[in-house]
């Protein structure tokens, strides 16, 4: 699992972050991109300061930190 938000309200879920958190995140890059490499992403659970979500395969989660981290970061804080 990629640990993906951090320092959020305790009463959102994991659903509700991570829409929130696609929402940013598709604004800022293109829609082929979101679609392969964010869509695929799914919650798993959010303890009021982490988000973990489910990643289709290990590729994904070091090709996601290689290419959008800092974008993931920034929609974070």
């Amino acid at each position: 699992m990629l640990n993906v938000v951090e320092n959020i309200p305790i009463e959102k879920n994991a659903v509700q972050v991570w829409k929130e958190c696609l929402s940013l995140i598709k604004e800022n890059i293109h829609f082929i991109s979101y679609s392969t490499w964010f869509l695929p992403i799914k919650p798993a659970e959010f303890d009021g300061n982490t988000l973990k979500v489910y990643v289709p395969s290990n590729y994904f989660v070091e090709w996601i930190e290689e290419h959008y981290n800092t974008l993931i970061n920034k929609t974070v804080n």
